[in-house]
């Protein structure tokens, strides 16, 4: 793992960015709808974006279980 970091760096830094977005999304969505007093125009306030699992961190989570089954006994 340490020796991809400088390749995974990026990886990590774009799924934070892309984490961080759909939060103050979902965010702004839920602080509008409370803020809404009419039922009405409540409903017309979309819901939050659906969650969804972005493929880097699983890429990452695999080549790290991978690595761990190539260690020499003992070591």
């Amino acid at each position: 793992m340490r020796d991809l970091s400088f390749l995974l760096r990026p990886v990590f830094a774009a799924n934070d960015d892309w984490a961080m977005a759909r939060g103050e999304e979902s965010l702004r969505l839920e602080l509008e709808r409370r803020h809404t007093r009419r039922a009405g125009q409540r409903a017309l306030i979309p819901p939050p974006p659906a969650t969804q699992v972005p493929v880097g961190p699983m890429v990452v989570g695999l080549l790290a279980t991978r690595q761990r089954g190539r260690r020499e006994p003992g070591v």
